[in-house]
């Protein structure tokens, strides 16, 4: 099962971050009780013996539900240096060979220095020399090289860029624009909101709104933050095409995305048929 293509949007990702495959399929099973929709394993999060062949086959063969692949550069719980890129693509492309449905790239891969090809950029999104994403021509050919193999194995792509700078409504589109030409099922844009700025959360669910106009893929635009929450739920109402959920808050959790139940909860109602 794919996330696009068989997925009624907007649809909930519970998100497995465990210390083990054992901890990820338990909430997998616990997950599903609760009315997950699909999976999101943080590969990056397993200890290096259990990212083999073996173990994320019994993790994604646990639920008939599509299992998107993260495979991040940040650092694990158990204090192991982030993985270099060339680990990290050949680990993603483990889990979707073992059953998942599709990965997440981000949209600097491929490039060494990332932000030298933003300056002197016309795009909007550009000035704000946004984290994880290139310009680089040939970066860009070698992700759409990337997207196209994936695809060649009846797998899909979200394309992500955490962008760790303030990206207005126009930059925030402009950036999604530019993403959506590389080819990918999904879109995904993070960007900071501070803890009680809600005129800037009401500034990305506007953003939110017009993406929902003008992208022809779907997409997921999240701020973080206190006030970033109301892109989590809110954000899927007005267009984002799924929301990310946890089982359970632990000390591995996000503690901005809400609940599966919360999340399964609020959308079922805000879809109900008010007119009778």
């Amino acid at each position: 099962m794919t996330f696009v293509n068989q997925l009624k949007r907007p649809f909930v990702v519970g998100v497995l971050r465990g210390r083990s495959a054992d901890d990820d399929i338990a909430n997998i099973l616990n997950s599903e009780c609760e009315g997950a929709d699909a999976f999101d394993l943080h590969i990056h999060w397993l200890p290096a013996e259990q990212r083999d062949e073996k173990t994320l086959r019994r993790i994604f063969s646990s639920t008939k539900k599509p299992c998107l692949a993260l495979f991040y550069r940040e650092g694990t719980p158990f204090n192991t240096p982030a993985a270099s890129e060339e680990t990290r693509i050949a680990g993603l492309m483990r889990a979707l060979e073992c059953g998942a449905a599709g990965v997440d790239i981000q949209a600097d891969y491929f490039d060494k220095d990332p932000k030298a090809s933003l300056e002197g950029s016309d795009l909007p999104f550009a000035k704000k020399i946004p984290n994880e994403v290139t310009l680089n021509p040939e970066a860009i050919g070698k992700q759409r090289e990337l997207i196209r193999s994936i695809h060649n194995m009846g797998k899909e792509v979200l394309l992500s860029s955490h962008v760790g700078v303030e990206l207005s409504r126009d930059e925030i589109i402009s950036l999604a624009l530019e993403m959506e030409k590389r080819g990918p099922d999904i879109i995904k844009i993070v960007t900071p909101c501070a803890d009680e700025d809600y005129d800037r959360a009401i500034e990305l669910l506007s953003a939110i709104n017009e993406l929902k106009k003008r992208l022809h893929t779907p997409f997921v635009c999240l701020g973080t933050g206190t006030a970033g929450r109301l892109t989590r739920i809110t954000g899927a109402m007005l267009g984002n095409c799924l929301v990310f959920a946890n089982l359970k808050y632990e000390s591995n959790s996000t503690p901005t995305q809400p609940l599966i139940r919360s999340a399964v909860t609020i959308l079922r109602e805000a879809s109900r048929d008010v007119r009778a």
